[in-house]
C-alpha cells in the first residue's frame, strides 16, 4: 500500500519499481468486472496492478477483497 497526496508520483514509482506498465483501477468506479479484468492482466504479467482510492471501493467490493488479493 502506498499513501500520499494526488500528483506525487506514486503510481510512476510503482511502475518503474516493477518495471512494467501500472494498470490503475479507480477505487470508486470499480465493479466486480473491473476486478476480474485487474487480475486477469495481473496473470498475463504485461502490466502491473493497482487499485487507487482503495478507501473509496464499495464496500460490497472491499469485505471480500482480502480474499481476491490471496489469489494473487
Amino acid at each position: 500500500m502506498i499513501e500520499g497526496p494526488r500528483g506525487t508520483g506514486r503510481t510512476t514509482a510503482v511502475a518503474r519499481a516493477a518495471a512494467r506498465p501500472a494498470l490503475i483501477l479507480d477505487g470508486a468506479r470499480a465493479d466486480a468486472a473491473a476486478l476480474i479484468a485487474l487480475r486477469r492482466e495481473a496473470v498475463l504479467g504485461v502490466a502491473q496492478p493497482m487499485i487507487a482510492d482503495l478507501d473509496r471501493l464499495p464496500s460490497e467490493l472491499s469485505a471480500g477483497l482480502g480474499a481476491y488479493l490471496d489469489g494473487f
